[in-house]
């Protein structure tokens, strides 16, 4: 696969699709407390990327009509993924997945903006708590991921896929 060199306006373009992701969790984070739904968290991020003049990438993503025997695909029906707890990645928000006190919550964002895609593959993790800012996102980003990098542990194999583990502390 050949790599695709871009310009400075498409480098420029991409910083601020970045930003306006980073705005986004910025804009979420006070939300993320206890009694909050993922739905509610959802509609906020679309909300908010949409008043930008920007456009969430996952929504709609990935339909597909049925074919060849296979079944149709639906289309991913959110702005955000949302993984509460024990959900591994791309959870679907919904108006019955009420965030509880000490839950953990991962949030992926995806946007286009001016023609520009950016997709956040560093979910946001957060704890969930009564909102007290004490790290700005970059501090609280930089911290998770030296935390997780330090606590991935050996390949092990569930329902035969191999995953990696991380280990979550009580």
């Amino acid at each position: 696969m050949a790599v695709t060199l871009k310009s400075k306006q498409e480098i420029a373009q991409l910083r601020q699709a970045g930003h306006l992701v980073a705005e986004t969790y910025e804009v979420l984070r006070p939300h993320i407390v206890p009694g909050t739904t993922t739905a509610e968290l959802d509609r906020i991020a679309e909300d908010f990327i949409r008043s930008k003049g920007a456009k969430p990438i996952y929504k709609g993503y990935g339909a597909r009509p049925a074919r060849n025997g296979q079944p149709a695909v639906p289309a991913f029906p959110a702005t955000i993924c949302v993984a509460v707890n024990d959900v591994i990645c791309h959870g679907i928000p919904s108006p019955r997945q009420v965030l509880h006190e000490g839950d953990i919550i991962g949030i992926d964002i995806g946007v286009l903006y001016k023609g520009c895609r950016h997709g956040q593959t560093n979910s946001l993790v957060m704890s969930v708590r009564q909102f007290r800012p004490m790290l700005s996102l970059r501090d609280f980003r930089r911290c998770a991921s030296m935390l997780a990098t330090a606590s991935v542990v050996p390949c092990t194999r569930i329902h035969r896929y191999p995953i990696m583990g991380i280990l979550v502390p009580d």
